[in-house]
């Protein structure tokens, strides 16, 4: 059980990252200075 429910946190750790770094691009890609790698 315990395995389980570490595993589903990581998952939800992997999609607030996922956003986090989709909001951060988002973001950089307004400024004319970023250019995507």
């Amino acid at each position: 059980m315990a395995r389980m429910s570490k595993k589903k946190k990581l998952e939800m750790l992997d999609v607030a990252r996922d956003e986090e770094r989709n909001r951060i691009i988002k973001l950089l890609t307004e400024d004319d200075n970023f250019t995507p790698s």
